[in-house]
């Protein structure tokens, strides 16, 4: 079917194609974590949370001091990768350092939820955000909605069926985790995002 198509035609796909790929394993992977944490023991999880993150970092300077080790990583993990970071943290590991963060700072019904804004909101964001017409500092407004839709009904979902807490809470992390999407900051937004969140929704519990 690709094959039919013009060169122009083809790059286009493989690169709605790649974006695909990368959005599911973004959600799988970011959701994974915090899945796992609601049936294991707090202390057995960030025992192996720990473990697994300075694994991930040691693997990171690992490829950066051997070239070749960098080449091969990036021949077999191509599609789920972008080109900058053959030079930079992978987003996957900023991930588990924003998961060993959140867990070790907040309640865990709190660290999941913050978690899950990532895993559901950032991905479906890239999606739908290149369609946009609207754009605010490289990125659409179309791509933001996408954000927090999802992250509120997910959020919402949570905070009813399994943490039995005040919606409140997930609506204001939806929102700021929205909010600093939005921004674009320079630090990676796997790392801001849930912690970022997760810090308005531990403040946010305090009363609600």
């Amino acid at each position: 079917m690709v094959d039919r198509l013009s060169p122009l035609g083809r790059i286009i796909v493989q690169g709605i194609l790649k974006r695909l790929h990368r959005s599911v394993f973004h959600i799988l992977g970011t959701a994974f974590a915090p899945g796992v944490s609601l049936f294991v023991p707090p202390k057995v999880f960030l025992i192996g949370m720990g473990a697994v993150t300075g694994a991930f970092i040691a693997f990171e300077g690992t490829r950066f001091a051997y070239k070749k080790v960098n080449r091969w990583f990036f021949r077999y993990c191509l599609k789920l990768l972008r080109g900058q970071e053959v030079s930079r943290l992978t987003g996957v590991t900023y991930i588990m350092v924003a998961t060993l963060i959140c867990f070790l700072s907040f309640r865990s019904e709190i660290a999941v939820m913050a978690m899950v804004f990532l895993a559901v909101g950032d991905p479906l964001s890239g999606v739908v955000g290149p369609w946009g017409r609207w754009w605010i500092k490289g990125r659409t407004l179309e791509g933001h909605l996408a954000f927090l839709i999802p992250s509120l009904a997910a959020g919402w979902a949570l905070s009813y069926y399994l943490f039995g807490i005040s919606p409140i809470i997930p609506i204001v992390g939806a929102t700021v985790a929205t909010l600093i999407h939005a921004l674009n900051l320079p630090v990676n937004d796997n790392l801001t995002i849930p912690v970022g969140a997760g810090l308005a929704m531990m403040t946010v519990g305090m009363w609600a």
